[in-house]
């Protein structure tokens, strides 16, 4: 099993999760909210972006840690 992490935009949630139950036998997946930093034109300001974790079985059928 591999465990798969991503943080993008809110807007882009909805387009992303339809394109991931289209994959078959997708185990399970955690949608939240993450907040964080910026540090954009040398200010950090907050932002709130949209954290994805996905677990999925591994490509070659094998169970292996790194």
């Amino acid at each position: 099993m591999k465990e798969i992490k991503a943080i993008i935009q809110p807007f882009r949630m909805e387009g992303v999760v339809h394109a991931l139950r289209q994959i078959k036998d997708l185990p399970s997946m955690t949608i939240s909210t993450a907040h964080g930093l910026s540090a954009e034109h040398g200010a950090f300001d907050q932002v709130v972006k949209t954290k994805l974790e996905i677990k999925a079985r591994a490509h070659d059928g094998a169970e292996h840690q790194p």
